[in-house]
């Protein structure tokens, strides 16, 4: 009963991978209007769940798989924010695919794998589950990310993204693991209680603590480990770079919750003056570094658009610094056909997405 908002949406992601054979080309959206069908079943349980907490009081906080889920209302509250947001996605995801003429269902099974690998994160006390809904959620990003198979920027976003993610996967489970030796135990009570008993100062504690938080803040774009976020934001296709600015944030803060103020709660200490420089690094680190960069500053310029059409000659527009490309079959040629604009339009927009 707790885990039917993440079973809704798995069962409703399996549907669309076979929904998606049995649609023509015309009636691709149809796989947008079932996921919002499944996400819609899935708030509503989750509303379900707040509605019958707020009338028993003792109902919450309720522990399943011998305390290795945990549903309460911290848990609720980020599941509908992940809801939400996925949802909000889909809306501007239908006509953007259509534009880059990849409407395939399986972009939006990957998007909810990824909203269920979140809410796991959301609800899991123990290693093995966090773990689990982490890399779930991680790898449907990393295949979202490079989605647009023609696009080179996407490819490129997606293997450093893959690339990178792996490695901080590789290093989060090192902490992990370290844990688990201290603890004898992969939930997240016992390991807190198992860290009580160690001596202050333990380097084995602090190893398991220092790579937990390396891996973790990976995950956020926290600095330092933040300097794969402007290549995947940027080759990603649109919709996606939303996606991954809000929701697997949400999900990486709620693993840090549960981490912290559960299993690492006798290092608060420790940790504390950690997550303060880091947050001071982050708030102001990026911002100053990408202003710093060159040829970075776009302008507002007069100039003819598009190529050749009396129509909007000194239109005034938003050019970046690095200037549109006209395509070659073009050149020489004062008037284009219907079909011809729309291309020109299309290829112009995508270039100025890239620049």
């Amino acid at each position: 009963l707790a885990m039917r908002p993440e079973i809704i949406l798995a069962l409703v992601g399996l549907a669309i991978l076979l929904l998606n054979f049995l649609l023509e080309k015309r009636y691709k959206y149809l796989n947008a209007v079932t996921t919002l069908i499944g996400l819609g079943f899935s708030g509503v349980a989750l509303g379900w769940f707040w509605r019958f907490a707020s009338t028993h009081p003792g109902w919450l906080p309720y522990l399943g798989f011998d305390g290795r889920f945990t549903l309460d209302t911290f848990a609720i509250f980020l599941k509908l924010i992940i809801v939400v947001s996925t949802a909000i996605v889909v809306l501007i995801s239908v006509k953007y695919l259509e534009i880059e003429e990849a409407h395939y269902g399986e972009y939006y099974a990957l998007l909810l794998f990824a909203a269920v690998g979140m809410m796991l994160l959301a609800s899991g006390t123990d290693l093995i589950v966090l773990f689990l809904g982490l890399e779930v959620m991680a790898l449907c990003e990393y295949v979202l990310t490079g989605f647009l198979r023609g696009n080179r920027r996407s490819n490129e976003a997606a293997v450093k993204f893959f690339l990178l993610g792996a490695f901080s996967s590789g290093i989060l489970l090192y902490g992990m693991s370290l844990l688990y030796g201290i603890s004898g135990s992969t939930k997240i009570g016992v390991i807190s209680m198992a860290l009580e008993n160690r001596p202050a100062g333990d380097p084995l504690s602090w190893v398991a603590m220092v790579t937990l938080l390396a891996g973790l803040l990976f995950k956020v774009a926290a600095v330092p480990f933040h300097q794969w976020t402007p290549d995947v934001y940027e080759g990603a296709p649109t919709s996606i770079t939303a996606f991954i600015s809000v929701a697997p944030k949400i999900a990486s803060f709620a693993i840090l919750v549960r981490l912290l103020l559960g299993g690492l709660q006798p290092m608060h200490a420790q940790w504390q003056h950690l997550l303060i420089g880091v947050a001071i690094a982050t708030s102001g680190a990026p911002q100053s570094t990408a202003a710093a960069q060159p040829g970075s500053t776009p302008s507002w310029t007069q100039t003819k658009t598009p190529w050749g059409d009396p129509d909007l000659q000194g239109v005034w527009r938003y050019e970046a610094a690095i200037p549109l490309e006209r395509p070659a079959r073009f050149e020489g040629r004062e008037s284009l056909t219907d079909e011809e604009v729309k291309e020109s339009q299309r290829l112009e927009d995508e270039q100025a997405r890239h620049c």
